[in-house]
């Protein structure tokens, strides 16, 4: 009734927000609907309140029909920098989940919205740390205890949903505390060491993994070196993991490059000479985690190499090893154990089952034996090549290299007309994409993509994919971590077709081949290696010359 004479009596909504904290759900659920009546921010408010208990379908739903009727009132509030749900973490952080990034970045930056900013997993990480200074800066306080305290609330909140069944924003809190984490060794080292006691109960009470691997890159960047952090994970298997996975974390790659003896140890140390099956062992989860820590340093690519064809020759992770090997440099490989590496990765392939070749796994580790053919003599190159015949599979891996501003693969071949699949992994620190184009029209659509704005996306949800038809396939702009699947089938026309990302500014020197050929076998005999990609002439350096391929910093 109160509710359909919300006009007559005077401060209804105020009861509304009372009752909207009502005990029974039922209660709360007239509440939120009544709200939906009103027409004000305040309104928002009222209805926002029942996220203070539990909820159920039934008030979830209603909320966000609620909210959905409201938003053009408590958009306009975000707007002009009105609070909202200013004692209510849970509602502004729902309220705040129907805005996306590029809107949240241009809203007056209130603390609710620095807050916002810092938890979201696809803002760079350089508008994060701008949002951490003005939010210590608010708080007259330095970053790293900014960073502590909201990462600190998360996690009490991330406990809290957890209890009273709020699955939702237990996982948006989990992933706050992720996004958050991953600022930790972009600290000042001296401010870390202040916090060290903290650092030390996250590396060994947290739940969550990216918090963990964070504070011990963290923890050595305060120390200045790796050897008390080395020597305190010396009796825990799992910490030392969390440990080696924590070292590509630091933007620096000096400092990462100081725990490569200690890493390269555990990479060359021998195992058992076979493959550990599902569920690995202690010592495969810490051999795969040092693989990854040794391929960040950029720090003696021949000798890492090396110690991988080893361990490829060996048998013993063959697959991360190979992974491994995909990031050093190419100009970097030693053309003297190419042979070696690519015939123990042939041997790998012949021993998985043909049920089993459908995997990313399998699919970029003779990928990887295609390419290492290639830098053999002739004849070597087609043994390997007559072997490879009845291993390979139309399934192609892409990734990023982290801090180098390229893909790791820089050609495929793939035959004419026949379907394939690409999967497409961004394992560096920035956005990046990849787009599929016809030949010579790499630069006309890079221009393209380079005029449009970060929040104009295409009918898929894609940004800096421009319409045009020189585009045959497209990821979405991918998050570090993310991986996405393309599936296309190679156009009938041969030629020399490209891959891009198109992300502002990187298409002139990010990109690779995609030769279609109607012989893939005649093709590569006659092309055996692969040319490494150019930078366009109109490329920028760092410090704005013209002409060479730049690396990226953070």
């Amino acid at each position: 009734m109160l509710c359909y004479w919300r006009d007559r009596g005077p401060d209804a909504l105020g009861l509304f927000k009372t009752l909207a904290d009502d005990d029974h759900p039922r209660v709360r659920l007239e509440a939120v609907r009544a709200a939906s009546f009103f027409r004000t921010a305040d309104a928002a408010d009222a209805a926002l309140i029942a996220l203070k208990h539990p909820t159920d379908y039934y008030l979830d739903y209603t909320l966000h029909e609620t909210l959905r009727q409201l938003e053009p009132w408590w958009r306009r509030a975000l707007e002009t920098g009105q609070p909202l749900a200013a004692d209510n973490p849970a509602g502004q952080r729902l309220l705040l989940q129907t805005i996306n990034t590029p809107e949240l970045l241009k809203l007056p930056r209130s603390p609710m919205i620095l807050q916002a900013v810092l938890t979201r997993a696809d803002a760079p990480d350089a508008d994060r740390m701008v949002a951490l200074g003005d939010l210590a800066k608010v708080r007259n306080t330095n970053l790293v205890a900014a960073l502590l305290t909201e990462i600190d609330a998360n996690l009490k909140t991330e406990a809290t949903k957890a209890a009273s069944n709020h699955p939702a924003l237990t996982a948006d809190y989990q992933s706050a505390v992720s996004s958050l984490a991953r600022l930790l060794p972009y600290q000042i080292p001296e401010k870390l060491k202040a916090v060290c006691g903290r650092l030390s109960e996250f590396t060994t009470n947290s739940a969550s993994a990216d918090l963990r691997q964070n504070a011990w890159a963290a923890s050595a960047l305060a120390d200045g070196s790796f050897d008390l952090v080395w020597s305190e994970t010396s009796k825990s298997p799992a910490a030392r993991a969390d440990l080696l996975n924590g070292i590509p974390l630091p933007p620096d790659p000096d400092f990462r490059a100081k725990a490569y003896g200690k890493v390269k140890v555990l990479v060359e140390e021998r195992g058992t000479g076979k493959q550990p099956a599902a569920g690995a062992s202690d010592l495969s989860n810490t051999r795969r985690a040092a693989i990854r820590a040794l391929t960040s340093m950029n720090y003696e690519p021949e000798a890492t190499f090396s110690a991988l064809t080893d361990l490829i020759v060996r048998g013993e992770e063959v697959a991360a090893a190979a992974q491994g090997l995909r990031v050093i440099p190419r100009p970097k490989w030693p053309r003297d154990q190419a042979g070696t590496a690519a015939t123990g990765l042939v041997a790998w392939a012949k021993t998985i089952p043909a049920s089993e070749r459908t995997s990313q796994e399998y699919g970029e580790t003779v990928q990887l034996a295609e390419d290492l053919a290639g830098l053999l003599p002739a004849e070597k190159a087609a043994g390997l090549r007559k072997e490879l015949r009845d291993l390979r599979v139309a399934l192609f891996v892409i990734r990023t290299v982290r801090e180098q501003m390229r893909y790791d693969t820089p050609r495929l071949v793939v035959e004419a007309g026949k379907p394939f699949e690409i999967i497409f992994e961004n394992a560096d620190f920035m956005p990046h994409n990849l787009l599929v184009v016809k030949p010579d029209t790499r630069e006309k659509v890079g221009l393209e993509a380079a005029n449009m704005k970060p929040e104009e996306l295409d009918s898929e949800g894609r940004a800096y994919v421009p319409r045009s038809s020189d585009i045959l396939a497209a990821s979405k702009l991918l998050q570090p971590g993310q991986r996405q699947s393309l599936r296309l089938t190679a156009p009938s026309v041969e030629g020399a077709y490209e891959y891009v990302c198109t992300f502002p500014g990187h298409y002139q020197v990010m990109w690779g081949r995609l030769v279609v050929t109607k012989d893939v076998e005649a093709y590569l005999q006659t092309h055996p290696e692969a040319p490494l990609p150019t930078p366009s002439p109109t490329a920028l350096s760092e410090d704005g010359t013209g002409g060479a391929a730049h690396a990226h910093t953070h």
